[in-house]
């Protein structure tokens, strides 16, 4: 059974199994960020064997429309008409909000992405769907003993992304 562990800015599942330890974190920053950094870290024990494992970060992209006096099944209608055109760009997925098929929208399209940060390599994917899920997959060799850490951002396509996720991740954490 994983364990799942809530801080004050963060939720973290860590879970084990022959001798593969995954500890995933997503942090919501300090201060006004409109985006979540995701932390994986990935560890073989010192007796397992060395292996490849398949890390694939999923993001579902559902509209959310949070007018309070409305029905939920005039929101679910209205989210139902609502549409995301993707695009890849250097290792980052960028999905934008179409509202032209929406009856009284409230708010402005949303830009939102997923990337990698830092030294992560991976393959970004969506598929055609209307809300479609956006992939990051990331091969990941590992040997007895090493641990390996793959870092994301999903979130709204505003401000910058930290050049160094690691540090930006424990400042976050001294700040609580």
């Amino acid at each position: 059974t994983p364990e799942r562990i809530f801080g004050p800015t963060y939720f973290q599942v860590v879970a084990e199994n022959d001798g593969l330890t995954l500890e995933r974190t997503l942090l919501c920053p300090e201060g006004e960020v409109p985006w979540l950094l995701v932390r994986v870290r990935l560890t073989l024990a010192e007796t397992a064997p060395a292996r490849q494992v398949n890390h694939r970060e999923k993001w579902q992209l559902r509209p959310r429309f949070l007018t309070l006096w409305q029905k939920n099944d005039i929101r679910d209608a209205q989210a139902s008409t609502v549409k995301y055109s993707v695009e890849q760009q250097d290792g980052m997925l960028v999905a934008v909000e179409d509202f032209s098929e929406v009856q009284g929208a409230v708010g402005a399209e949303a830009r939102l992405l997923l990337e990698t940060l830092g030294e992560t390599q991976a393959t970004m994917t969506q598929t055609d769907a209307q809300h479609p899920p956006l992939f990051a997959q990331t091969e990941v060799a590992l040997r007895p003993g090493q641990t390996r850490t793959l870092w994301f951002r999903f979130g709204r396509d505003e401000g910058n992304a930290p050049q160094d996720p690691e540090a930006f991740f424990e400042a976050s954490l001294e700040a609580l």
